[in-house]
């Protein structure tokens, strides 16, 4: 879990300044030598630097930037070799990378620069994205939530570590830009509706599972799967 910016209340970005020395916020510090660098508190490390570290740092990248958009494109986008097509958001390289678009400037052969991010990234992306718009659902509609439970760090350890759907039993992928692994895709649902987006409430389970209980109570969605065994 990533400490917050007790000045700001938000996570720390570059740049950001501390009460106790001199010193300018670089990153936070996941892994390093391959092993998680969790304290006993459950906070990421972090990389302080000072302001001279700091502008240089933001020197080399304005460089290398500026270098790398004066790179045109020549070519086609370059096909994902499993498929042998374009790739699609969301597919994996051999790394286990994540697709998740393109930049536009070319690499050194004239190649539209793909984007990559990690499994953790893509997780938190994807989790942030649901955030909001869980956020914006409950706002509409009146639905009870609290900001302890709609929050990255949360819902992210609640997620099922195989990624298997506790209700279908089905593997759980996040869904493409196109449409694909849509009713694979992990949705985030409520236990009992009525008490909302509240921790000890939501659990993760497939967008297919979910849609086939809703609002539905056991009872109903019993009732329901009796009625299609009847008639199928």
């Amino acid at each position: 879990m990533r400490r917050l910016n007790p000045k700001t209340g938000k996570f720390f970005k570059l740049g950001d300044s501390r009460d106790e020395d001199n010193l300018l916020f670089r990153q936070y510090v996941k892994k390093k030598n391959g092993k998680s660098t969790i304290d006993k508190d459950g906070f990421y490390a972090e990389a302080w630097r000072s302001p001279e570290d700091i502008k240089l740092h933001r020197d080399k990248n304005s460089i290398r930037d500026k270098k790398r958009k004066e790179r045109k494109i020549t070519k086609q986008r370059k096909v994902n070799p499993n498929t042998k097509k374009e790739w699609i958001y969301g597919e994996q390289d051999s790394r286990g990378m994540y697709f998740v678009g393109y930049r536009n400037y070319g690499d050194t052969e004239g190649y539209p620069v793909m984007k990559f991010m990690s499994p953790d990234g893509f997780l938190r992306a994807k989790v942030n994205h649901a955030i909001r718009n869980f956020k914006r659902r409950c706002k509409e509609k009146n639905i009870p939530y609290d900001e302890d439970c709609l929050n990255a760090d949360y819902l992210i350890s609640i997620m099922p570590k195989d990624m298997v759907c506790p209700a279908l039993g089905v593997e759980m992928r996040f869904g493409s830009s196109d449409g694909n692994f849509e009713y694979q895709s992990p949705s985030l649902d409520k236990i009992i509706p009525c008490k909302g987006y509240v921790r000890g409430n939501v659990v993760w389970i497939s967008y297919k599972a979910n849609m086939i209980k809703h609002d539905a109570s056991a009872k109903e969605v019993m009732k329901v799967a009796k009625w299609l065994e009847e008639i199928s």
